[in-house]
This record gives C-alpha cells, sequence and structure tokens, in this order.
C-alpha cells in the first residue's frame, strides 16, 4: 500500500541495554553460540527490567566478526525498529520494518536499536536466535520483569551475585588449562 499505518508516539525511554550475539572462538570446546558471553542458564537473568518502563535495546550482531544470521525473537513484548547498523554504520529503516515486531533478523555485521515498553506482565522472559542450530547451542539467555524498585534491586544482585560466580568458575577452569598444559610440556 501507498500509506503505512501510524503508531502512537512511544514514551520517553528509560533505560538502554545491549545484546550482543557471538559464538566462541575456534578451537573453544563446546563451541557455543552466547549473547553477552553467556550461554543459557534458565536461573541467572541476562537483564531486569522494572514494570512500567520503557527501554532502548541495542541487539548487536557486529561484534567478533561474525558471520552468522541470527533472527532475533523476543518473547512477551513487541517492539519498535528506532534504527539500522550495517557495520556500524547507520542506515535507513525500511518503512515495512517500522511496525510492531518480535522478530529481528541481523545479518553478520548488523546491529538494530529497537523500542519496548513493559506494561502489563511481570515475570521470566527470554531472547534467542530463532535459528534452531543457534538455539540449540545455547544462544537465548533470559530477562525478567519486576513489580516494584525493590524486587528490581534484589534481581541485579542476583545477577550480579552468579555472573561473579561464572566468571571466578571459568578463571579456575582456565588455571586449570594452564596447569595442565604446562604439566604436559615437561613431561
Amino acid at each position: 500500500p501507498s500509506t503505512l499505518c501510524t503508531y502512537p508516539t512511544l514514551p520517553a525511554t528509560d533505560n538502554n541495554f545491549e545484546f550482543q550475539f557471538v559464538r566462541d572462538p575456534v578451537g573453544t570446546v563446546p563451541r557455543l553460540f552466547k549473547i553477552n558471553g553467556h550461554a543459557f542458564d534458565p536461573d541467572i537473568p541476562e537483564h531486569c527490567i522494572l514494570q512500567g518502563t520503557t527501554e532502548e535495546w541495542l541487539l548487536n550482531n557486529n561484534v567478533g566478526g561474525s558471520a552468522w544470521v541470527h533472527p532475533v525473537h523476543i518473547h512477551c513484548e513487541e517492539f519498535r525498529v528506532l534504527k539500522r547498523f550495517v557495520n556500524g554504520v547507520e542506515v535507513t529503516v525500511p518503512p515495512l520494518m517500522t511496525g510492531r515486531k518480535d522478530v529481528m533478523r541481523l545479518e553478520a555485521g548488523q546491529g538494530a536499536l529497537i523500542k519496548m515498553q513493559f506494561r502489563d506482565f511481570l515475570g521470566r522472559y527470554l531472547i534467542h536466535c530463532h535459528n534452531m542450530n543457534h538455539e540449540d547451542a545455547f544462544m537465548m539467555v533470559r530477562w525478567d520483569i519486576v513489580p516494584t524498585p525493590a524486587a528490581l534491586a534484589d534481581c541485579q544482585m542476583l545477577m550480579a551475585a552468579n555472573r561473579k560466580a561464572e566468571d571466578e568458575r571459568l578463571a579456575e577452569v582456565k588455571r586449570e588449562d594452564e596447569r595442565l598444559t604446562r604439566k604436559e610440556e615437561v613431561s
């Protein structure tokens, strides 16, 4: 059609967040697809949101030399595309991409700035790649919508504590790998 429908003006943005879609380097075992460097863990939120707020998220497939297409699916809320990027350079958003969506196709080197309102629902939701091979290789994370500022603080503390424990565990695995490598070199 020559004229597309119009949508209401979105409220001011309360918060910004970035989701980076990456893959482990060659030689990593197992080699996983990840979001923000994390594989799926159903017990740890990647992001915490206060109900009644509006956020802008950067969906970024322009990190780490990715050569993969990721059709990014966001559960719970529809979003609107504000900007698109190719290799970090802003490009025009085609008219058919300006409507309400729940999936954003990101080619290698692409990103999209989207805006979402978190009005009615509370709970745990997912953002994941709809390429089933990537989803099966853990390219999925949980994000939570909470009812109060106190619940937001609790969610953020849980996230930080669990990520710190994960970082410490990974550092220990790396130290053990280095120790075994040195031991093999000596023998």
